[in-house]
């Protein structure tokens, strides 16, 4: 990987350890502190003379500008002094930082007949909206001219990057020294307010009051998507939202006035400082609004849009009343104190004043500037810390020491193993190793080892505790240090120490989530923590690292959620290809999690694996899915064919639940835009904070900022795209930019491994003005150049979310952009269920043809046979296959056969869902046996392939939805949920879509359910439902096809697979002959207790032979059956009609009965053949043993 860091600082200093070294790039990557960022390693150039290069030259002049810096070593501060070059005479060749975008535009002046500026400046990066108003609005420009002109200021607008560039004009030492005039400069912008209008009642009102008032410069109204800005003078944007208020509430009256729910972010500390006025305060004055607590500092206002603006306002006012003062440099000691007011109690300054601790940092909150005095007085009062170094005496007495050491003894000791043994072994993309081992990580050898660590990185417990002990103290020590410096450590996050005496180049510390603590979100924290440690590892172009089960110890999290979160990061990490990283090493020393882990990768990585197995074990059967060592829960996700599937919707982009979000911006500010706006919105004061920490102090046109782990968002992360305005030229600079930041989109997606991304559609806002038509052709120009371009075929969605509002976009977008996944792969769906339940009736409903699928209203089921039909219905290709009833209680098992076979063929390599069709009528005792027999048949993984129909939906009683109908059924609920709650209703008359009201249309309902699918198939990674048996199926169907078209190469390639079909599911059905039906189908929904004799034989094939040897009478045979290997056993097995005999004896009867029945022409011949050599072989052999 090529050395991206190419801007040098030099300093000189005396010659310093690892730790040292650490330390100071560590300082250097913290913008905060040092002015950097991004930085490559600490080195030796010269005699006590080290560098450090940056990857961009601003963080690189930012550091030069600062000159001198000091770093906090453990023994003391470092001071030294930076330059630019090794010539120590040299100046340091610092540039002033210019903006090369300014210089081409003439921003807009804000004089002041004042005298010469003193050369001060101040910028600021107010709403975009406000910019474009005073620029259009001239009395509001002159009005703010005289403004500025009275705090001796002036300013200069640039409304196309987002910013005011305001300068004193006061000489030095004519105004008083005390004065703050950057101050005065906010509270002038304070003055005017840019209101969000999202109701559409209050849209459609204020777009139809630009008439009459948009002329008066007062206040402007923007539209842009689904909403309106009001922008003006903070007092008569308000008089002109109560105006439309007023209008709303007469046109729409007092009944149509709907409740809606509103988050503001206040903080912890304000918010207990203010709760109880806040509480009384909203139910006095605002009685119809409901006010409670969310989050961690969230108020939950619930009402009318009326009355929630009102308390809204309210609360801000209430929240402006509060003072904060902050201290720096505070001891890492006091972070004993930083639960909820534990600091404040202890110091006694009563309710009046919050405290909070916020790393090195303290913030001290209350309503009177007195109080905060008090505070700061206080804990000046209270703390003191002193350092005396004593080289001379021991850390730590002898008499304490022993104490210590008695407690420790007394301590359940961690278990460890001496040594470490490989459990499996697991090839990715490119020969990425994945290994499971049982053992000790502190002696495991690696790169990297990844320590489980908390936001303090207090090495106290459990597997940090032994990694901090076996990696001696400069572990602690570097980690204490490194707190002090950057405060706790986030959730998700990952930083780097020395690894001291460990079997390491480093030690990367992750802080994965604690049960009770991520609000149900562990499993998404912890796959981030895990993505994060890999990342890193990458970055540092390491080999190997070694990891163990995170957050499954003290930490609390269920080893289920660990293990499935942890090996489903490593699969996305490892599906991009040209990875540094060769290997990754799952490690721990206790049984179950290792086995949890195991369980994990061969669920998720199935298909790729290597493990370390016995032969026996390693024999492919055809009823494999339900061997113990691969159990049901193991089916994968079929092949999705081509990976990148766009998808076209209409809603708000802040609710898509994908990987990451798009949010565009003009310049270098993320609120610039409506989306941007939204999102802050939901996320509050973070956005920006988080926004600020990633990007530092400037991006450049087609930049893309990615910040992760919002609260408060359903997506995992949301990329901001710096884009230009629209310059009216279709092959200019604004349109190259949007191009280059859509191909940055989905190239660091791709190489970030995420699975799903949603753009809105960017740039058609007030804000940068491209028109709709041509950013639907751009993005579909450029989805497309990255579709071919790319090397990887894991499934990758395109959303592009489009307001619902906005129906000149939709019409564009639908117009030219085609969604291929829809088309690119048919999907075949199994109808299952009883007699009389509908199927077929259904499958005609959903492909829009009365007769295709035969119906019968007789008590006996319309479906006798399998059938197979594929349709186009609503732009999807669609293979349904109707079945007949499966689950009756007053059916021959053996007469069902032939058909589930048929099924398993038509179907093969896998179905794509499952739709399981019910009645809508009162459960009987032989309803409720339906549904047990579902549960017991279908297992976990097939069920997230399944969808709940219910058919005579005009049945249900009137008033009651499908929902409480389900309620009141146990066995029906349970099933519902472990179907995702996936679940339809039909009315079994066919409408032809006539029906004034869609809701009772057939076709309305269709389209529903298939977008279910369409999701279900997404979230399966956009695969199929599969296991063993259809895959061998799948390969036979293949084997007979190739045979096929070597003899007849006149049919088409349908006609060739269907009979291929027909071919092996009668060659199945003869050789399986006398295998009990339930097996069968427990083996095709993938459960293994269903063919538990079967599978027993076959899985100890090996000992079962080897007792068989000790028996005279059946050595021969035993010989015999283990030269028959693999598959063939498994079909012998299965295929015992001999029940007498048992356990061995089962695998000899199946091997004996498959050789007579070999020349049968029909199932029925097959039996009888097998039955008697079977029953021969039996009789001959009691005889020889009763010789014995």
């Amino acid at each position: 990987m090529a050395d991206i860091h190419h801007y040098p600082v030099f300093f000189e200093c005396r010659s310093l350890r690892a730790e040292q070294r650490k330390a100071i790039e560590t300082y250097f990557r913290i913008r905060r502190r040092s002015g950097g960022g991004d930085c490559g390693p600490l080195r030796s150039v010269d005699d006590q003379v080290y560098s450090i290069a940056f990857r961009y030259e601003r963080d690189q002049q930012k550091v030069l500008e600062r000159g001198e810096h000091v770093v906090q070593l453990a023994d003391g501060p470092l001071v030294f002094t930076v330059r630019g070059s090794l010539d120590p005479h040299t100046p340091s060749p610092i540039t002033p930082s210019q903006d090369t975008t300014a210089s081409a535009q003439i921003p807009q002046s804000i004089p002041a007949s004042t005298p010469p500026p003193s050369g001060e400046e101040y910028e600021l990066r107010p709403d975009t909206y406000l910019l474009h108003y005073l620029k259009e609005c001239p009395e509001a420009g002159e009005e703010l001219e005289k403004e500025f002109a009275s705090v001796s200021c002036s300013a200069q607008l640039y409304p196309e990057e987002g910013r005011v560039l305001v300068k004193s004009l006061a000489q030095p030492g004519v105004v008083d020294e005390g004065r703050n005039w950057k101050a005065e400069v906010d509270k002038l912008f304070d003055a005017y307010l840019c209101h969000y209008e999202v109701d559409p009642h209050k849209v459609k009102a204020l777009l139809q009051s630009c008439s009459s008032h948009q002329t008066t410069d007062e206040v402007k109204v923007y539209s842009e998507g689904g909403l309106v800005v009001v922008v003006g003078k903070r007092s008569q944007v308000k008089a002109r939202l109560m105006d439309v208020v007023d209008l709303t509430v007469k046109h729409r009256g007092t009944h149509s006035l709907k409740r809606q729910t509103s988050i503001r972010r206040l903080g912890e500390a304000k918010l207990r400082l203010l709760w109880k006025e806040i509480e009384h305060g909203v139910g006095r004055n605002f009685p119809e609004v409901k006010v409670t607590q969310g989050d961690a500092g969230q108020v939950v206002l619930e009402g009318s849009v009326e009355d929630i603006l009102k308390a809204g306002d309210w609360i801000s006012e209430k929240e402006n009343l509060v003072l904060e003062r902050t201290v720096s440099n505070m001891s890492p000691h006091l972070l004993a104190y930083g639960g909820p007011r534990m600091l404040g109690d202890f110091l006694g300054v009563g309710d009046e004043v919050e405290i909070e601790l916020r790393g090195a940092e303290l913030r001290v909150f209350s309503l009177s500037a007195d109080k905060l005095d008090d505070a700061e007085k206080a804990l000046q009062g209270e703390f003191k810390e002193v350092k005396i170094n004593l080289p001379t005496c021991s850390a730590v007495p002898s008499e304490l020491r022993e104490k210590l050491m008695s407690k420790k003894n007394e301590m359940p000791s961690l278990s460890l193993s001496e040594g470490n043994t490989l459990v499996a072994s697991y090839s990715l993309c490119d020969g990425l190793q994945v290994l499971v081992c049982q053992g000790d990580i502190t002696k495991q050898d690696a790169d990297a080892l990844v320590n489980a660590a908390n936001e303090d990185l207090d090495h106290c417990g459990g597997v940090a505790a032994a990694l901090s002990k076996a990696g001696g103290p400069e572990i602690q020590r570097e980690s204490s240090a490194l707190i002090q410096y950057i405060g706790k450590i986030p959730t998700g996050d990952v930083v780097v120490t020395t690894g001291g005496k460990l079997n390491c180049k480093t030690l990367l510390h992750a802080v994965g989530p604690a049960a009770g603590r991520a609000g149900g979100r562990e499993r998404f924290l912890l796959e981030k923590t895990v993505q994060s440690a890999l990342n890193m590892a990458e970055i540092m172009e390491l080999k190997s690292i070694a990891m163990p089960c995170i957050s499954s110890g003290v930490f609390g999290v269920p080893l289920t959620v660990c293990s499935e979160a942890i090996v489903t990061a490593v699969k996305r990490f490892g599906s991009q290809g040209g990875r540094s990283l060769r290997r990754i090493i799952l490690i721990d020393n206790r049984g179950e999690v290792v086995r949890a882990m195991q369980e994990a990768c061969d669920r998720l990585l199935q298909g790729i694996s290597t493990k370390n197995t016995t032969p026996s074990e390693d024999l492919e059967y055809l009823m494999g899915a339900a061997a113990a060592q691969d159990t049901a829960k193991e089916a994968n996700a079929g092949d999705p064919g081509d990976g990148v599937h766009v998808q076209i919707v209409q809603g708000t982009i802040e609710t898509q639940e994908v990987d990451a979000l798009v949010s565009p911006m003009v310049g270098h500010n993320p609120l610039s835009t409506r989306v941007g706006n939204t999102l802050f919105e939901m996320v509050g004061s973070q956005l920006t904070a988080r926004f600020r920490e990633e990007a530092g102090e400037d991006t450049l046109p087609g930049d893309a900022i990615l910040v992760e782990g919002l609260s408060g968002l359903p997506s995992n992360a949301v990329f901001f795209l710096n884009l230009a305005p629209w310059d009216n030229d279709p092959e200019g600079t604004a349109v190259e930019i949007l191009r280059l930041g859509i191909n940055t989109i989905l190239t660091s997606c791709e190489r970030r491994g995420f699975a799903s991304v949603t753009l809105p559609v960017l740039g058609v806002g007030i804000a940068l003005r491209f028109p709709n038509s041509l950013v639907a052709r751009i993005l579909q120009e450029e989805i497309q150049a990255f579709i071919q371009n790319r090397a990887s075929r894991t499934p990758f969605l395109v959303r592009i979310a489009i307001h619902p509002n906005d129906t000149e976009a939709f019409k564009e977008f639908t117009k030219d952009i085609h969604q291929p996944d829809q088309v690119s792969t048919t999907k075949r769906i199994v109808l299952l269920g009883k007699t009389g339940s509908g199927k077929s009736n259904l499958a005609n409903t959903i492909i829009g043809e009365e007769e295709t699928f035969t119906t019968n209203h007789s008590p006996n089921s319309g479906t006798i046979i399998c059938q197979s039909e594929t349709r186009s219905v609503n732009g999807r290709s669609i293979n349904l296959i109707d079945t007949p009833g499966f689950f009756d209680a007053n059916r021959s098992e053996e007469d069902m056969k032939p058909e589930i076979l048929s099924c398993i063929t038509e179907c093969a390599p896998g179905p794509h869902a499952f739709l399981i069709v019910l009645k809508v009528e009162k459960f009987s005792e032989q309803e409720q046996d339906v549904i047990r027999k579902i549960l017991q048949y279908f297992s976990e993984d097939a069920l997230k392939y399944a969808v709940i129909v219910f058919t005579h939906g005009d049945q249900l009683p009137k008033g009651k939805t499908i929902q409480e109908f389900v309620s009141q059924n146990k066995n029906l609920s349970d099933l519902v949920k472990k179907c995702g709650g996936r679940c339809h209703v039909f009315d079994n008359k066919y409408w032809k879509n006539k029906q004034q009201k869609n809701y009772r249309s057939n076709q309305s309902q269709v389209e529903d359910l298939l977008n279910t699918i369409d999701k279900l198939v997404m979230e399966n990674n956009g695969g199929y439902y599969t296991n063993k048996m259809l895959q061998t199926v799948e390969e036979e169907i293949n084997i007979e096809a190739s045979k096929i078209k070597l003899s007849s190469g006149h049919l088409s390639q349908e006609e060739v697979r269907q009979q291929a079909k027909t071919i092996v599911s009668d060659r199945f059905l003869v050789r399986l002959t006398g295998t009990a039906t339930g097996a069968l189908l427990g083996a095709f929904f993938g459960l293994a207790g269903m063919v538990g004799l079967v599978i027993t034989a076959v899985k100890n094939i090996t000992s079962s032979l080897n007792v068989m040897k000790n028996i005279p009478a059946l050595r021969g045979t035993a010989t015999t059956a283990a030269a028959v290997g693999g598959g063939e056993v498994a079909i012998a097995a299965g295929a015992v009609v001999g029940t007498a005999c048992v356990a061995a004896g089962g695998i000899i009867g199946g091997k004996i009965g498959l050789d007579a029945a070999e020349g049968a022409k029909t199932p029925g011949e097959a039996a009888q053949m097998a039955y008697k050599a079977v029953m021969d072989k039996a009789n001959a052999t009691w005889t020889q043993m009763k010789k014995h």
